[in-house]
């Protein structure tokens, strides 16, 4: 396979402030790799390839799949798309993240080949149905946080 990045940064994570250039870049790599916003499944696989397999980051913690900035800096709420046979949609109006973009939700959902990264915010099955949706590559730190009781593998299979 091949290596979605190389970086390392020295010290404990961060996240970055609003107001600049910080979020057109990713926070954690050195040098600098520049985000394409006209690319938002990039930007997903990108943030996604952190989330799964950099050792620096606290896997215990829930990290946006946008922008890396932490959870509840960031929040995302789906609603339902248009049709009877569409999928969930982000909230546009009431979601927030300095790199809140539209994107396919659907396709971004589905793990393919060409597109492996699946990371995208999904409705925890314990919540309830009116708080934000939690990053899929975060779930198992959000079961830890918020249903430490519970065995998020077994309710997400069910589910």
């Amino acid at each position: 396979g091949k290596a979605a990045f190389v970086c390392e940064r020295e010290g404990k994570e961060t996240s970055p402030i609003p107001g600049g250039d910080e979020f057109n870049v990713c926070p954690k790599c050195r040098p600098p790799f520049e985000w394409d916003r006209t690319k938002p499944h990039r930007l997903l696989e990108h943030v996604g390839g952190h989330i799964l397999f950099d050792s620096s980051l606290d896997s215990a913690l829930e990290w946006c799949g946008l922008c890396m900035r932490l959870s509840p800096l960031c929040i995302f709420y789906l609603r339902k798309g248009k049709g009877a046979a569409s999928s969930a949609q982000i909230d546009m109006e009431r979601s927030r993240c300095p790199n809140l973009l539209k994107f396919s939700y659907r396709s971004a959902a589905s793990s393919t080949s060409l597109a492996p990264c699946s990371n995208v915010p999904i409705s925890c099955p314990l919540c309830a149905s009116d708080l934000a949706a939690v990053w899929k590559y975060n779930m198992k730190a959000h079961f830890s946080k918020h249903h430490p009781s519970q065995h998020s593998k077994d309710i997400l299979m069910s589910s």
